[in-house]
Parts: C-alpha cells; structure tokens; sequence
C-alpha cells in the first residue's frame, strides 16, 4: 500500500534511513534524531509528497520531493529521493513509488526533476533532468501536497 507519510512514521523511516547513512547514496554523514525526521516529514508534505508503501503495517520504502533550489527561478523544479529496506532491494518497490511521486509532481505542476549521484569517492555531483510537464507555457504557482485530495495507488 502506498500512503501520505506521517509523523508517526519517522522511526520506522529513520531505521531505514540508518541503512544509508555509511554509504555515497545519501550527503548526510550523521544520522538525523527523530525529532529532526519528524520536522523533515512535517515541512516536506507542507509543499511537496513525501510518501511511504508499507506490506502488512511494515514500511518497507519511503520516497520524497523537495523543492530544488530556493532561487525562484527554480519553484517549478524538484529533487526526488527514495529509501528501500535493504531487505527489499530489487523488488520493483521503488519504481512503483517513484512512479507515484512524479506523477503527483506533474499534477502539482512541477516541470523538471532532478536526482544526485555520487558514486564512493570525491566526485563531482552530477545532475540527471527529466522534464515531467511542458515547458511551453507559462507556469502557475507549485499546488502544495497538503491540498491535494488524491486516492493513491
């Protein structure tokens, strides 16, 4: 099942965010506190979808969008970043979710996503575009997450 994380949900996303934090996936080199995580999910979903898809009450994988940049040149662009349960790795989980969350951005009214790669070294940060609306028209103000009423998957 797929559903609107929650503040309730931060230690079981923490836990598996705790998986990550030794490796080149995520910038961070400390691990958050809970209570950081809870500010995280509670900020995040103001604006953007942060989602979770949990099997029989177990979150499982957890994937987020978060405005790119703070310039307003970049408010119709978004970063997007996804957490498996190492336990669950290649079991086409992040793909569905992922899928979702581009799918709510293009309904908000995102045009381009972003993610970064870094690959177990000092490295320059690559950026890999994707557009996910037209960029023929003038864009309207980004729909926060929070107004939106969608029946998820």
């Amino acid at each position: 099942m797929i559903r609107r994380a929650s503040t309730d949900d931060a230690n079981s996303l923490l836990n598996i965010y705790s998986q990550y934090i030794d490796t080149p996936t995520t910038f961070e080199e400390e691990l958050p506190t809970i209570e950081e995580f809870e500010n995280r999910i509670r900020t995040i979903q103001d604006v953007y979808p942060y989602l979770v898809f949990e099997v029989d009450g177990k979150i499982l994988w957890f994937s987020y969008a978060h405005r790119f940049s703070d310039r307003a040149a970049y408010e119709w662009s978004a970063t997007l970043s996804i957490y498996v349960d190492e336990n669950y790795l290649h079991q086409g989980i992040g793909r569905e979710l992922y899928s979702e969350v581009i799918e709510i951005l293009k309904i908000q009214g995102v045009r381009m996503i972003y993610a970064g790669y870094k690959c177990g070294g000092w490295r320059s940060v690559q950026w890999f575009e994707k557009c996910i609306n037209s960029c023929e028209s003038a864009p309207s103000t980004i729909i926060p997450f929070s107004q939106l009423k969608l029946r998820l998957k």
